[in-house]
């Protein structure tokens, strides 16, 4: 997918993912995604905003 992203001129990939899905969260940075900003959800729910620059 990120290489699909790329070919087509995509430069930034962004995400958002529950504060709590550590695990989620592990994977992403693992791929390269960095946390950007935290944030509540209209619901309540925390979250994080993270993007992958290409």
């Amino acid at each position: 997918m990120i290489t699909m992203a790329e070919s087509d001129g995509i430069h930034v990939i962004t995400l958002n993912v529950r504060a709590e899905n550590v695990r989620a969260r592990k994977v992403y940075t693992a791929c390269g995604f960095k946390i950007k900003k935290r944030f509540k959800k209209e619901n309540g729910i925390e979250a994080f905003s993270m993007e992958l620059e290409l």
